[in-house]
């Protein structure tokens, strides 16, 4: 019977073995510079409180997974499994802490993290900076204004995190590996100006 204390925890029969597996696979490897945050499904169609559905993947449901993995050669450096009945995170939002959780004890290694634009957000880049790692990820149109330079448009924030746009497929990126060609006051934008309408932004 399952005892009162296990509260939520929808993974408690598997818990010891499971922790024991990922703390293996993160002490007995370290990883190259460049490392990847991304999330994985394994096919599950049976009945299982964590089991999630995305009709538009090649998986259409099971269980998700989020992964830390060595860019060089695939390796799983470190998991977790998607609980969606956790609504506790911190201020840095779900994925934000799903990440931090993710590159605990990677600190001042100065690696290079990559990820999509589900994980992306400048506070979590700040918080990297601290943490002496450095991250580039594909971000979403929202809010900073953008300048023209060559193929591409650009912002640098504080000379430590760039924000652009390539344009030949309207792809957007945050990046602090990468640096700005030169220093370039960001253009204001005015609302009642008909010519900024086709400035780009990102959040």
């Amino acid at each position: 019977m399952r005892l009162e204390a296990e509260g939520d925890d929808f993974l408690y029969k598997i818990q010891p073995v499971y922790k024991r597996i990922v703390a293996k696979c993160f002490l007995n490897y370290n990883s190259h510079c460049k490392i990847l945050v991304d999330a994985a499904m394994i096919p599950f169609k049976g009945w299982f409180k964590l089991k999630v559905q995305m009709p538009q993947k090649l998986v259409k449901c099971g269980i998700e997974f989020y992964e830390l993995c060595d860019s060089h050669n695939g390796y799983c450096k470190n998991i977790q499994i998607y609980e969606a009945y956790d609504c506790e995170w911190s201020q840095v939002g779900k994925t934000g802490r799903i990440v931090l959780d993710l590159v605990s004890g990677l600190e001042n290694a100065n690696h290079h993290c990559y990820m999509a634009n589900y994980y992306t957000s400048p506070i979590l880049f700040i918080l990297w900076k601290n943490m002496v790692m450095f991250v580039t990820g594909t971000a979403r149109v929202r809010t900073v204004c953008l300048t023209e330079w060559g193929h591409c448009t650009w912002v640098s924030y504080e000379n430590f995190m760039l924000a652009f746009r390539w344009k030949d497929k309207d792809i957007f990126l945050l990046s602090m590996i990468h640096s700005s060609p030169e220093e370039i006051p960001i253009p204001s934008f005015d609302s009642s100006d008909s010519s900024s309408k086709d400035e780009r932004y990102v959040h």
